[in-house]
Order: C-alpha cells, then sequence, then structure tokens
C-alpha cells in the first residue's frame, strides 16, 4: 500500500480582486486541466468525483489572511468549505483551514 502525504495547498484570498483570481488561483493549485470549468460546480466535481486534477486528496487548503476579505471571496470561502466537507464525507479528505 503506497503512503498518502497530506500535501497543502496555500491560496491568498486577500489578492482576489475578483472570482477569476480565486478560480486562477485554485485551479493553479490543484493542477487543473485547461478545459476545467471556473464554477463551483466544476470545483465541486473535480474535488468530489475526482480523476480530473493533478493533485488529489488527501490535502489541506491553507487560506493565508482570510479574516478581512471581500463579500464574493467570503462567499466563495463558505462554498469551498462546504465542497471539501463532502468530498471528506465521501472518502476524499480535504480540509479547508484560515490562517
Amino acid at each position: 500500500m503506497a503512503l498518502r502525504v497530506n500535501r497543502e495547498i496555500l491560496l491568498h484570498p486577500a489578492q482576489w480582486g475578483t472570482a477569476g483570481d480565486f478560480y486562477h488561483e485554485l485551479l493553479t493549485a490543484l493542477e487543473a486541466p485547461e478545459w476545467h470549468g471556473q464554477n463551483m460546480d466544476a470545483v465541486a466535481d473535480s474535488l468530489v468525483g475526482g480523476q480530473v486534477n493533478g493533485v488529489e486528496p488527501p490535502f489541506t487548503i491553507l487560506l493565508y489572511q482570510a479574516a478581512d476579505v471581500p463579500g464574493f471571496a467570503a462567499r466563495l470561502i463558505k462554498q469551498l468549505e462546504a465542497i471539501a466537507s463532502e468530498a471528506t464525507a465521501s472518502g476524499r479528505p480535504i480540509s479547508v483551514q484560515r490562517r
């Protein structure tokens, strides 16, 4: 059996000026294919279903300086946390932590 190491993915919500910035940073960190959709349904499909991104669970998404972010970023973070919980419940451990 192969040893699976929990990888850490660092995101910077304070630097997101638009939702596009969020998707670019997240999908780049996940090594998502170019055709990956830039919406939360596509993120959920790839994280919960798997076999899409170059980076597969287990991993932790670290949100650096996530305290004072614009409303759109706070909504995206909440959605990402919910997707991570769903993925974990389906046996694909993903956690989201704010730093």
